[in-house]
């Protein structure tokens, strides 16, 4: 017996195979115009599930039935995405292989709820929270598209309810770290690496990606236009004529900075002539390895570690110097947005969170302060 719906665009029928009673509901797809079905073991449930899909219809939702699971889909949007950068596709790779594929992969496109997402979230509890949100962030980026290429109605991963992020308290370097560490790479060969952003406030990847022509030794006039990217796997670094937020930034730096790029030019001439024709710094790069090619980021952060080991300062990082830089300079009363501008960064807020921590440093300096000056009345 076929039974029709109310509104004449489907129908449900009682069928059975093998001896096995289950109920067909049949409906028109509104694009194809072809014939379509879904089933179900009683009458009541096919009835439900036939009312959903109707209701799809007449509000413009729906979407056709795929067999296309989330591994498949999410390997052809990625093969989609032609202009990532070499870095941030190695980091989407690794978040499909080690956490999506892994524990959604298999499942249906279309059959994936929020329920599914979530439970996902919650069973991530073995890796930090940033990396949950960027692992998030790319499940979510990949379904986004199915839902704009119309093979989903929704976005299952959308407004999640993710780990909470814990942000550290910015740190700087004392002046007194700050006069040991200077000491402690006085015979260090990437001794100018680490002054140059220790006193620019420049990235690491920034320092390893400046070239010679953007530099004016007479002026001083430092022009911060590019970056060396990180290797990531097999993806050799590179230099990359961009820098982090993709804009170019001038700065200016006093006589005595300039005087750690005489060294290091005169360092790698020496580099130059005892490499002779096997010399490659096609890039003009200031910071090179003996025959010129682009300095390992590895190579500075492995020297860097072994002289904060030495010196007793394991919290030390070199991002530390960039901070600190920034720290030296607020505390000196530069003005703010001068400092934010020579570091990139895009708003004055930025600069600020990172000179908290010396900030509350000060107040409590002035909190002992006001304390000795009470003791003595």
């Amino acid at each position: 017996m076929t039974r029709k719906a109310p509104n004449g665009l489907g129908s449900i029928r009682k069928k059975i195979v093998k001896g096995k009673v289950y109920f067909e509901g049949r409906y028109t797809d509104p694009v194809t115009h072809i014939q379509k079905s879904i089933s179900a073991t009683s009458e009541a449930e096919c009835s439900r599930k036939l009312r959903e899909v109707l209701a799809k219809i007449t509000t413009g939702v729906y979407v056709a039935p795929q067999k296309t699971t989330l591994e498949q889909w999410i390997d052809e949007w990625l093969d989609r995405k032609q202009n990532l950068e070499p870095g941030t596709r190695a980091k989407y790779e690794s978040a499909i292989r080690l956490y999506i594929k892994p524990r959604l992969g298999k499942a249906r496109l279309q059959d994936i709820r929020r329920l599914h997402c979530q439970e996902f979230v919650n069973g991530l509890t073995d890796i930090a929270p940033k990396t949950v949100h960027n692992v998030v962030g790319v499940l979510s980026a990949a379904l986004a598209d199915a839902v704009k290429m119309e093979v989903i109605a929704r976005n299952p991963a959308a407004d999640l309810d993710l780990p909470r992020i814990v942000k550290k308290e910015p740190l700087a370097m004392s002046k007194e770290v700050q006069a040991e560490f200077e000491n402690a790479i006085s015979q260090s060969p990437y001794r100018n690496v680490y002054l140059i952003a220790l006193h620019t406030g420049a990235r690491i990847s920034e320092v390893l990606g400046l070239q010679w022509r953007n530099i004016d030794m007479k002026t001083g006039d430092v022009n911060i236009a590019g970056q060396l990217e990180r290797k990531q796997g097999d993806i050799e670094r590179t230099f990359k004529a961009t820098t982090k937020s993709h804009k170019d930034r001038s700065i200016v730096i006093p006589p005595y900075v300039i005087e750690y790029l005489k060294d290091e030019r005169r360092r790698q001439n020496e580099k130059r002539l005892h490499a002779g024709e096997a010399w490659q710094n096609d890039a003009d790069l200031v910071f090179t390895r003996e025959d010129g090619s682009p300095l390992p980021h590895r190579t500075v952060e492995h020297a860097f570690d072994r002289i904060k080991k030495r010196l007793g300062h394991p919290e030390l990082t070199l991002h530390v110097l960039r901070k600190t830089y920034i720290t030296n300079q607020v505390h000196a009363g530069e003005d703010i947005k001068t400092v934010a501008a020579s570091v990139g960064h895009s708003t004055t807020g930025i600069t600020l969170e990172t000179y908290t921590a010396e900030r509350r440093e000060d107040m409590r300096q002035a909190a002992d302060r006001r304390q000795q000056r009470h003791e003595k009345t």
